[in-house]
């Protein structure tokens, strides 16, 4: 980004924290050349692409609620760490019962097995917070539904951990009817920061996958 940071053409980019994300904010003369301003605007959106979700101020869910309804796909939700937390970010944006038809919030090793047919030698041998786990939750919700996408969370939120893993693992889960992606991350912080950590972790990973750049 440095080598974008320039004053040549008095252009100047400010990063505003948000919680859990990072607004870049641009400002230039109205007299900057329209050239300068598409070469600077495509280095940026190639610098930062990895980690970008919208060019305009809008919240996360939000850019993934309209990209699912404007593709006219349907998504199902296996939330546990994340207690149902993803399926309230969404359900704030106007509209979205188009697309989100379920979230099935199986906490309990128990409702992992019964509601979400997860085999009991899974947990029993991998953990409930494990890839295999993660994987079976959003492939049997993917079949079970028959939905365009799915997402799934396990992990350990804290402050206590299952072992062998410890406070902040986590593994989220993307698929469509191609492919499930599993992801592993080790969030920081208090009970409400790992599980905001993990909302926005599996909306972005989702956001990924629709736009057709998910990572293996």
């Amino acid at each position: 980004m440095k080598s974008r940071i320039k004053n040549r053409n008095r252009i100047s980019f400010r990063f505003v924290p948000r919680p859990f994300e990072c607004a870049v904010l641009v400002r230039y003369s109205n007299k900057t050349q329209k050239a300068t301003i598409d070469e600077m605007q495509s280095g940026v959106t190639e610098a930062l692409r990895d980690c970008t979700y919208a060019y305009e101020d809008v919240s996360l869910s939000e850019r993934v609620a309209k990209l699912l309804m404007a593709q006219r796909k349907t998504l199902g939700i296996a939330e546990s760490f994340t207690g149902g937390a993803i399926a309230s970010s969404l359900v704030r944006v106007a509209g979205v019962s188009e697309s989100f038809k379920e979230s099935v919030v199986c906490y309990s090793n128990e409702v992992k097995s019964r509601r979400l047919h997860i085999a009991p030698e899974t947990i029993e041998q991998n953990g409930a917070v494990s890839i295999e786990t993660a994987y079976e939750m959003a492939a049997n919700l993917l079949m079970d539904g028959n939905y365009d996408y799915v997402m799934a969370t396990t992990g350990n939120a804290g402050p206590t951990s299952e072992k062998p893993n410890e406070v902040g693992v986590c593994y989220i889960a993307v698929g469509d009817r191609e492919n499930v992606h599993i992801y592993r991350y080790q969030f920081t912080g208090n009970r409400d920061e790992v599980i905001a950590y993990g909302v926005q972790a599996a909306l972005f990973r989702l956001y990924k996958l629709i736009i057709g750049e998910a990572e293996e």
